[in-house]
């Protein structure tokens, strides 16, 4: 090699070293990724870009998951002039859906990352069946699995009553991609009627199936007397309601036949066996007996008559 090549040799390698001194140096920025979208089932080894400036020989380079769970970018190869860095990354399909955000860290130095750099899709669960067929009137509450396929670990589960109220389970955890398994609870006071379970990957839209189980219908509420049993016109009275079956929400009717009736208003629900509500009788409201009855959230009554007397 003649003194010409060796000088140019010599020349460019102290270029470099200075290039990677100035590059270790300098604050990291990142500025892009070769990333747009990373499919519900994943990556593996896949050939992945962060391009920017600074990045310095043995920077260590990751992602982040919606959820917090780093992903370690390996067998990392970086450019001279410390623009870009490119190495293996593997994204498993258990992996959260949403937007990911990338980290670099020099040596030596705080790590720099940026938001929002691509987005993984969410894998949508299919619904097959359930653990339950028949909910007492009682109410239960025990472990629930959903089977099908495709759930996501951090699964969430729900199941909507046939009045539209809905039960979340809680401590979710999905067993596999066919079960997901958690904690459920049907009040005694839930409709009774065909209930739809949803399941929801993370980032996935929910996915529902209706007719999964059936809740029983609870005995309608009866009453035994109220106290005090009596009112006057033009006034507005408390009155407490003993009787059976009482349920939260229930509400409290007095009545003559027709649209003759008492306002009962402020129901308050003590147990299954006492309601009070506050009773207003109006000036023109005729005297005499009156059927009295409890009606509980979505059901019938059974009437009691001469249950209350208006002087």
């Amino acid at each position: 090699m003649g003194l010409k090549r060796v000088v140019e040799f010599v020349t460019c390698v102290m270029l470099a070293i200075m290039v990677l001194t100035t590059a270790a140096s300098a604050a990291a920025v990142i500025s892009s990724d070769n990333l747009v979208t990373v499919p519900s089932s994943g990556l593996s080894n896949y050939v992945y870009t962060v391009s920017g400036t600074g990045f310095a020989i043995n920077a260590q380079v990751w992602v982040r998951s919606p959820t917090g769970v780093t992903y370690q970018v390996t067998e990392t190869a970086w450019a001279i002039a410390g623009t870009y860095i490119r190495g293996y990354l593997t994204i498993p399909s258990s992996a959260a859906a949403g937007s990911y955000a990338v980290y670099v860290q020099n040596p030596g130095a705080t790590a720099v990352y940026r938001t929002g750099m691509f987005t993984k899709s969410g894998s949508v669960a299919t619904i097959t069946g359930d653990s339950l067929v028949t909910v007492p009137a009682s109410g239960w509450s025990g472990m629930y699995y959903v089977y099908g396929t495709g759930f996501a670990s951090g699964a969430q589960v729900w199941v909507r009553s046939p009045a539209g109220v809905l039960y979340a389970a809680t401590g979710e955890t999905t067993l596999s991609p066919t079960t997901v398994r958690g904690t459920l609870v049907i009040p005694s006071s839930a409709a009774a009627g065909s209930y739809a379970v949803y399941v929801q990957n993370p980032g996935a839209t929910a996915v529902y199936r209706t007719g999964m189980f059936t809740k029983s219908g609870s005995t309608p509420a009866s009453i035994s007397a109220f106290s005090p049993n009596y009112a006057t016109r033009g006034v507005s009275k408390t009155v407490y309601v003993y009787g059976s079956n009482f349920q939260p929400g229930a509400q409290v009717i007095i009545y003559k036949g027709g649209a003759t009736a008492l306002q009962a208003t402020s129901e308050t629900f003590i147990n299954s066996n006492t309601i009070r509500c506050v009773i207003y009788v109006s000036t023109s409201q005729p005297n005499g007996y009156y059927y009295g009855g409890v009606i509980n959230p979505g059901m019938g009554f059974y009437p009691r008559a001469n249950a209350f007397y208006l002087y």
